[in-house]
């Protein structure tokens, strides 16, 4: 997976750090923001092929962002598959993500096998 690079989007130092533990192991280039303007910039910045978001965060939320980034996918003609990974089990995120923007929903903490569904069903390679 050396070509593929993803966002991580957490206010959370250690949920951070987990997704990051797995990039590494999969030997994939990952870049991380713990608010969603230091995101988005990464996201003007590099190519990033899949998002990881947080929902719960201060400043910008993850609905917010998600929104953000939509317009940034306009722009650049290209969407880039947003995951929402958050720790409250919310019933309305979870059954209605799309409708929220995201490409799919992933609790925390997030499994291996979970983060290989995604990787395998949102990543083009």
């Amino acid at each position: 997976m050396k070509d593929l690079s993803v966002l991580i989007l957490d206010d959370d130092v250690i949920d951070r750090m987990s997704l990051e533990r797995f990039c590494k192991k999969n030997n994939i280039l990952f870049y991380s923001a713990s608010n969603g303007s230091d995101a988005l910039n990464l996201l003007h910045d590099h190519d990033i092929q899949l998002v990881f978001s947080d929902i719960d965060m201060p400043e910008m939320d993850g609905f917010k962002f998600v929104q953000k980034c939509k317009e940034f996918s306009t722009v650049y003609h290209h969407a880039i598959p947003i995951i929402a990974v958050t720790g409250n089990e919310q019933k309305e995120l979870k059954n209605n993500f799309k409708e929220f923007g995201f490409d799919y929903y992933i609790s925390k903490p997030p499994l291996p096998d979970q983060l290989n569904y995604v990787l395998s069903h949102f990543v083009k390679r």
